[in-house]
């Protein structure tokens, strides 16, 4: 298992890179968190995501970014505002 593996819904502890491990569907990749954030649930794998501090020196685009974390749209309106 993991060092220090935080769950979806979790608070971010520090602003940072962090590993995020997902359930079967894609291999580890690094995404940028900032402090208080929530940790998210995947889209696709849902609470079984969890996320691990990567050492300082590595980089990558904030979580927001990253397809399997988008937020779906609410409805038909918010897809017409597009």
């Amino acid at each position: 298992m993991f060092r220090h593996a935080f769950k979806p819904g979790s608070s971010v502890p520090k602003d940072g890179m962090y590993w995020v491990h997902h359930y079967q569907h894609r291999m580890p990749h690094l995404s940028y968190m900032k402090a208080g954030e929530g940790f998210p649930p995947c889209l696709k794998c849902g609470e079984r995501v969890h996320f691990e501090i990567a050492p300082e020196h590595q980089a990558a685009e904030h979580i927001s970014h990253d397809s399997d974390f988008k937020k779906e749209p609410a409805g038909p309106s918010e897809l017409e505002a597009v």
